[in-house]
């Protein structure tokens, strides 16, 4: 399966310059072709192409010099106003920010907390 994630790194990669709407036309990975072929476009919703010399996007030829799309400029009153009491001072407050960031990623731990803060 690494050359399935090989080519979700690749997408990953490209999407910041293509357009929102923007789907590969195929997807080649580099492995034989397994019994099941469905599962793997099932996975990517392109239609995906074993055997092939490289993990490789297909794409079309005027995407390739696409810009990146630009982005809104985060300036420092900004992180000011989402932020209100500015950054933590204190222990408590660390690990009460270390606690509120794991919960927005979907799984808390103890060690995973207590690592930053540690001497």
């Amino acid at each position: 399966m690494i050359a399935g994630a090989a080519a979700g790194v690749l997408i990953s990669v490209l999407r910041p310059y293509l357009p929102l709407d923007w789907r590969p036309l195929r997807i080649e990975l580099d492995i034989d072709r397994p019994r099941q072929t469905g599962l793997f476009e099932d996975l990517f919703q392109y239609p995906v192409i074993f055997n092939a010399p490289a993990v490789t996007v297909g794409m079309e030829r005027h995407h390739l010099s696409a810009a990146r799309a630009p982005a809104p400029i985060v300036t420092i009153e900004d992180v000011a106003r989402d932020r209100p009491g500015g950054s933590p001072r204190g222990l408590l407050d660390v690990v009460m920010e270390q606690v509120r960031a794991q919960v927005l990623t979907g799984s808390v731990s103890i060690d995973r907390t207590a690592r930053p803060v540690a001497p």
